[in-house]
């Protein structure tokens, strides 16, 4: 079916499966059920959804990297793909070469390319290195350089898959003004995150995927939330469940054995805001590990950041003997609001860097600090007991 006048891309009906590697199993296993999607131009879309659900292998098929099993997709103008930070360079090319190759692949002419040289080297703020081979780039100088060329080659369409992750602060910012400004322009952003500030703030519609199947399409906040609150009773989750959830939880140095949240007093099965949270972290070291940085982090209903808390923090010299260790933290009450709450976990040490994004969740029911005043207020994330004065006393 062709695209009506203002739609930019089209997705449909689109399935993508495997068969398996060794014989004798015929079972076709299916990474993309029946995905359908239209989008406007200057319309800028969000992937959501847990590891393995078929996020990456979507963007993949819409770069045009491999192609659908089923089904169809119809565009208008060019894609530019930012899947994975240095994908689609040449290791041995300099800066510059590897930017007049993708202009190339892109279709654009050697004249067309050079025009945009000097916006593409000033907005990666690495015209000294760019006469270098890539190979001798750090992983934030190739996201630097592979997003300039992205978003200032002649493409109306551009897929971002997570690189804006590792990035730095102050650059992210930079990219994401970028985005405004092109979208401003008419260009249309895909954007794979398991940031939803980032994907609620910068994205027109939401995609939601879970196992390769399509759960909603349309409003991000909608989008998200429906998100979050899949995964909303589990509150202990082990090695075992981890992996076969797509988590990497094991390493050379360490592997993850439990993770779980815990608290005495439930009502209705919700964690009481007058008891304390227990966040509890079972590692099996595999060698002694010398002072890693350990912490968690929790959003909110609306995945909002709201408190994160390192290890660090208390003890300055961290050494775990080989074999298997255990990690507690204490929140205390009188804390949290009415929300749900969700806990992302991180590791990291000299050469490992883990993060286990919202593995778990847990739910708070509001416990009034006075028998006849019971305001919830179930919009904040945070109801603590403050120190209230009146006229420099206390009643």
């Amino acid at each position: 079916m062709a695209l009506k006048a203002n739609e930019i891309i089209k997705v449909e009906n689109l399935s993508k499966y495997y068969l398996p590697s060794h014989r004798g199993d015929k079972k076709q296993y299916k990474v993309l059920d029946n995905i359908n999607f239209t989008l406007q131009e200057g319309e800028n879309l969000g992937i959501i959804g847990t590891n393995g659900s078929g996020k990456s292998t979507l963007l993949k098929i819409l770069a045009g990297i491999t192609y659908p099993s089923v089904g169809k997709i119809s565009y208008k103008g060019k894609i530019s793909a930012l899947l994975e930070v240095g994908a689609g360079f040449h290791q041995e090319l300099t800066g510059y070469e590897n930017i007049m190759m993708a202009g190339g692949v892109l279709g654009m002419r050697t004249a067309e390319i050079k025009k945009k040289l000097n916006k593409i080297s000033e907005f990666t703020e690495l015209e000294e290195k760019l006469a270098q081979p890539l190979f001798t780039y750090s992983t934030g100088m190739k996201l630097r350089l592979g997003f300039a060329v992205a978003a200032f080659l002649d493409s109306n369409i551009m897929l971002i898959d997570e690189a804006l992750a590792v990035g730095d602060y102050n650059f992210q910012q930079k990219c994401l003004t970028k985005i405004n400004q092109s979208k401003e322009e008419g260009k249309t952003f895909i954007i794979v995150s398991h940031n939803s500030n980032l994907i609620k703030s910068y994205c027109d519609s939401t995609l939601y995927l879970n196992k390769g199947i399509q759960k909603y399409f349309g409003n991000s906040i909608t989008a998200i939330s429906n998100y979050l609150n899949s995964n909303s009773r589990k509150v202990n989750i082990t090695h075992k469940e981890l992996l076969n959830s797509g988590y990497s939880v094991e390493n050379d140095i360490f592997l993850i054995e439990n993770i779980s949240i815990s608290s005495q007093i439930l009502i209705e099965n919700k964690y009481s805001s007058n008891d304390f949270v227990v966040i509890l972290l079972e590692i099996y070291a595999k060698k002694k590990m010398i002072n890693p940085l350990i912490f968690f982090t929790l959003e909110d209903s609306e995945g909002n950041y709201i408190l994160t808390s390192l290890i660090n923090d208390q003890y300055e010299n961290i050494e775990f003997a080989e074999g298997k260790n255990l990690i507690k933290c204490t929140i205390p009450p009188n804390l949290f609001g009415e929300n749900r709450y969700w806990l992302t976990i991180g590791i990291q040490t000299s050469n490992q860097n883990l993060r286990i994004k919202r593995v778990l969740s847990f739910e708070t029911q509001f416990h009034p600090y006075n028998s006849f005043l019971g305001f919830q207020f179930s919009e904040s994330a945070f109801r603590p007991k403050l120190n209230w004065m009146i006229n420099e006393s206390k009643y």
